[in-house]
């Protein structure tokens, strides 16, 4: 038997930048050459005038993950608003490809990559961009098919609890809910007034991966039955499975109409959050053996 995390398939790392970033680009390359899990399939200077050929977007998408490194210049090429789209976005996801952007100081962050987890580094980022490249070799070792639906449940709770959500309490399953945990999460307006948000959090484990379209719109409708007696909660829905393009369609549709607030990580998103809770990841996933 061979231990999951000394599995000897390398993790394939995808790098992009801007060209004028070249010498933080290298700084990045260069670290994950040290190490000896990696294969650096390419790196990608974005220049005026480039574009998405067929050979380049099946180069981009045979990796395990692309490293984004976001500053002004990056921000201020055309190229990200024609290249990355919510189309090629959502296939990324379906191919279970981590998209991680890199925010050089404080660089605002493109409305299209708001959704994701990103990690903010500075100037002086080596020890920073060395704790990313450790918490990226961890990511092989998360196999959520190894866990019980029981098992998942607790690791979403911790997680959680790691996302600063408070008064996390399981529902009572005497009751037709259909959703698992009521929790509130706050924080402080621009003007320094708490703000308190209330969620209905639905837990879904699959085994067979994929993301049922009933589970949507049954938590669709029981958030607009609540609505509708004037109590205003936020749906969040977690899952090890995946999301379909006809999902996320049907997701974004009910959020721009004002319907319902309701987002949904799937399990491309939860390795990303798991990227930023190393803990729960020995926690959890350190002892599976792969044979």
């Amino acid at each position: 038997m061979v231990s999951y995390s000394e599995y000897k398939k390398p993790i394939r790392v995808f790098v992009s930048y801007s060209y004028e970033d070249k010498e933080i680009a290298d700084k990045i390359f260069h670290k994950l050459k040290e190490r000896k899990k990696f294969y650096i399939n390419n790196f990608f200077e974005i220049s005026i005038g480039d574009t998405f050929d067929k050979t380049l977007k099946q180069d981009i998408t045979s990796n395990d993950f692309i490293l984004l490194l976001i500053t002004k210049n990056f921000v201020e090429s055309p190229w990200i608003k024609n290249e990355f789209t919510d189309n090629f976005l959502q296939e990324l996801d379906y191919r279970d490809i981590t998209l991680i952007p890199i925010v050089m100081n404080k660089t605002p962050i493109p409305e299209i990559f708001s959704k994701y987890q990103y990690f903010s580094f500075s100037n002086k980022f080596e020890n920073q961009i060395d704790a990313l490249i450790t918490q990226i070799e961890n990511i092989p070792d998360i196999d959520f098919s190894k866990l019980t639906p029981q098992t998942f449940e607790k690791l979403i709770f911790d997680l959680l609890r790691k996302l600063k959500f408070k008064e996390i309490q399981k529902e009572n399953r005497g009751y037709d809910r259909n959703f698992d945990i009521i929790a509130e999460y706050r924080y402080k307006d621009p003007f320094g007034k708490d703000i308190y948000e209330s969620w209905l959090i639905e837990i879904k484990y699959y085994s067979e991966d994929r993301v049922r379209l009933e589970t949507i719109d049954n938590f669709r409708r029981h958030l607009w039955e609540l609505r509708e007696l004037d109590v205003k909660y936020k749906g969040l829905l977690i899952t090890n499975g995946k999301l379909s393009s006809t999902i996320l369609n049907k997701i974004d549709h009910y959020n721009e109409r004002g319907e319902i607030t309701l987002k949904l990580i799937d399990g491309t998103e939860l390795k990303r959050l798991l990227l930023k809770n190393d803990s729960l990841i020995k926690k959890y996933f350190d002892n599976m053996v792969r044979s």
